[in-house]
């Protein structure tokens, strides 16, 4: 991951665990952290769910505030998409 540059944006596909929505795609930043990223999605989710009310879980993992987006997303190559 050492390649990524730390500003670069990156797009996420959050997907609802009721599938009570369809899936959303939603633009950020790898410098972001978890907690940064959870108060976009505040913003930008249909629900509006609250930052302390979201869970967030990436390849099994649930990821904790204090954790920048670059030190737990790891890297697709376009040929994986």
């Amino acid at each position: 991951m050492d390649s990524w540059a730390v500003d670069s944006p990156v797009t996420l596909v959050l997907k609802a665990p009721n599938q009570k929505y369809e899936d959303q795609t939603i633009n950020c930043f790898l410098n972001w952290t978890v907690e940064r990223l959870k108060t976009h999605i505040s913003n930008v989710y249909p629900s509006k769910p609250l930052s302390k009310d979201q869970r967030l879980v990436y390849s099994g993992r649930l990821l904790q505030d204090h954790l920048q987006l670059k030190d737990v997303l790891r890297k697709v190559r376009a040929a994986e998409i």
